[in-house]
Parts: structure tokens; sequence; C-alpha cells
């Protein structure tokens, strides 16, 4: 099924708690085929211009923590059925891994990174997981997304 392209995401706001690291979304191979993740979209509903940076980051994951089952979604318009998984609404952080991305965005705002064609797509493994994490110093509201392709 290869070229099947998909969405997952936190599904909603996500609270973070001021200096503390939240997983927002995660998403995970299966144990017969690899995924390719092309970019990721992170956004903020904060309001005052001169508070810092959040610390977003995009990371390998080496559990699912304490979470729920996500609803991926695929982008194309057919009866192909997914085979990837994706978690949130995370009680327990995952288990982390080696750093893939990270990137300062202001919690009034928000940043949409895709890799480019230039760029190499960020490869997960059988089984193997990569989650969007954010780290406030302000308690803050999120959402954000993980596009791939398995």
């Amino acid at each position: 099924m290869a070229g099947q392209t998909f969405t997952v995401s936190s599904e909603g706001e996500v609270a973070l708690v001021a200096a503390t690291i939240k997983t927002i979304c995660q998403v995970a191979a299966t144990s017969t085929g690899r995924l390719l993740i092309h970019g990721f979209y992170v956004a903020f509903d904060g309001i005052v211009l001169t508070n810092e940076p959040v610390i977003v980051v995009l990371q390998r994951q080496t559990s699912a923590g304490t979470s729920s089952a996500g609803t991926p979604v695929k982008d194309k318009d057919n009866a192909d059925a997914l085979q990837v998984t994706s978690r949130i609404t995370f009680t327990a952080e995952p288990s982390l891994g080696d750093v893939v991305r990270r990137k300062l965005v202001h919690p009034a705002g928000g940043q949409y990174e895709v890799l480019f064609m230039l760029d190499k797509p960020i490869e997960i493994g059988f089984s193997d997981r990569i989650g969007l994490s954010c780290t406030a110093g302000v308690a803050v509201n999120a959402v954000g997304e993980i596009y791939g392709e398995e």
C-alpha cells in the first residue's frame, strides 16, 4: 500500500503546563511496514507577545506512555485502509529517544514545517514511534499534526 498518505493530529486542544514536556500526538508504524514523515504543524492559543517561545520537538519515542488511541486520517479518498496507528491524550509521557527536529515557536502563533523533495523524509522503522512534544514557559493550549506516508 505504498503511497498512502495520512495525517495524525492532537484531535483538539492540549493544555500545556509551564515548564513541563507534553506529547500532543504520536504516530506508530506497524510491525510489517515503515513510515515516512513529511512534515508537522503546531499552533498555540497564547495572546501575550512578551512570553518566551515554546520548545517544539519532533522526537522518536520508544513507548506509548499512558495515552488513548487516536484516529489517523487518510489524505486520499480511496478504499485502502490505513495501517498506521496514533496516540493522543497523554497522562504519562512516553519514553523519549532521538530528537529529529527542535524548533522554538512563539505561544501566540504557530509553525508549519514540510520536508520538501530536496529534503529526505524522516523514516520510521517497523513498530517504531515518533511524537510531537511541547514545553512551554507559561500555561497555553496547543494543537498539532504530523503528516506522513505508509
